[in-house]
């Protein structure tokens, strides 16, 4: 006795054209039958209605073949899906630092990845295949855009300590540089990786560094991979900016910072610059005084 015709099975057949329909009227003994109980199976059909509608095919097969087309059908469809999940790239979560970090997953792995190279497809692909030695399922260039908004958008907000990453780590490498150069009385000296400090005729006072010098006496040696672009950004994301100043007939290229990025030292730098006039004057006095003498 035939099990109930499943629903779904008429509308199957119903378009006579349908890759299904012609799929159906070509089978014409059991051994052809698991092409339909693959196609039932990428359908989501389960194992009980796939018997039945095997067990309704005009041949008539034995209901045990069906049940074994049916259950390897249904197996194999859940294999192919787990697969497909495999090798598709997810993201699964944004850990929100300056810059942001996103966090990819495929399959059981997960890498960390800036978001500049998440943000563009060839670098995004790159770095897969380097972290996970497997190229992954990502949206064509059409659709890219769009898949990755949706993509950020849902996936998991990650506050981290800001002193956690990278950048701030870099930054409070030229921080401390700067905070430890020694002060100059004159501009010259600037280029043996010295700040000097002027006050402007509005009363404010400011900070002037030589970046080259401050890049190849301080940084370089303790990290030779800071690039002098990478510097420079640093010095704008500190607050610092490109200046110049005059030295007799001479035009400095400097960066400029206010008072308060280095006011640690700045004080003493004024006590000792105005020390240091002091001390001249009175040996000028006493040189004078000698010369006067002897005179």
């Amino acid at each position: 006795m035939l099990p109930p015709k499943p629903d779904g099975l008429e509308k199957l057949l119903s378009s006579r054209r349908s890759a299904f329909a012609v799929a159906w009227r070509g089978i014409e003994e059991p051994g052809e039958l698991p092409q339909i109980a693959r196609m039932l199976a990428r359908a989501d059909w389960s194992v009980e209605p796939i018997v039945a509608a095997l067990m309704h095919h005009p041949i008539r097969p034995d209901e045990s073949i069906c049940e074994s087309i049916a259950e390897q059908a249904v197996r194999r469809e859940v294999a192919a899906r787990a697969e497909d999940d495999r090798s598709d790239l997810r993201l699964v979560a944004v850990v929100l630092t300056d810059p942001p970090l996103v966090d990819v997953a495929l399959g059981d792995a997960t890498v960390r990845l800036p978001i500049a190279e998440v943000g563009s497809r060839a670098k995004l692909r790159a770095a897969c295949l380097s972290a996970f030695l497997a190229a992954p399922k990502i949206p064509g260039p059409r659709v890219f855009d769009e898949w990755l908004t949706a993509a950020l958008a849902s996936a998991e907000r990650i506050h981290e300590v800001e002193d956690a990453t990278e950048a701030a780590t870099e930054r409070h490498i030229v921080q401390a540089a700067i905070a430890s150069l020694p002060r100059c009385d004159e501009p010259r000296r600037m280029r043996q990786h010295r700040v000097w400090v002027e006050r402007d005729d509005a009363g404010e006072t400011w900070a002037y560094l030589h970046q080259p010098s401050l890049l190849a006496e301080v940084l370089r040696p303790h990290n030779p991979g800071m690039t002098a672009r990478r510097c420079c950004e640093l010095l704008r994301e500190l607050g610092w900016a490109p200046s110049q100043v005059r030295c007799g007939d001479e035009v400095m290229r400097v960066w400029r910072g206010k008072r308060g990025d280095v006011d640690d030292r700045i004080d003493d730098t004024e006590a000792e610059v105005a020390s240091l006039a002091d001390a001249r004057a009175r040996k000028a006095a006493e040189y004078m005084a000698k010369g006067g003498e002897h005179g």
